[in-house]
């Protein structure tokens, strides 16, 4: 059985909360395949708290990946 490589970015953008947790995740490009798993790994990530005037605050940030898949 033959197995293809694929690989390739993929671009996220991830809103995390006031405590550093991720809690929404949006594609903004990438392969089909290679989404999901990018997807279950960014919300597996945690964050230092975005401090305004020393007070955390809920942000969004852009994140890209680059993937080979299956490894």
């Amino acid at each position: 059985m033959l197995q293809t490589r694929i690989q390739g970015t993929v671009v996220l953008r991830v809103t995390i909360d006031k405590s550093g947790v991720p809690f929404k995740v949006s594609i903004a490009s990438g392969h089909p395949v290679l989404l999901q798993a990018t997807i279950d790994a960014a919300m597996q990530w945690r964050y230092k708290p975005y401090l305004v005037n020393g007070n955390p605050v809920e942000v969004e940030t852009e994140n890209t990946f680059q993937l080979v898949y299956p490894q």
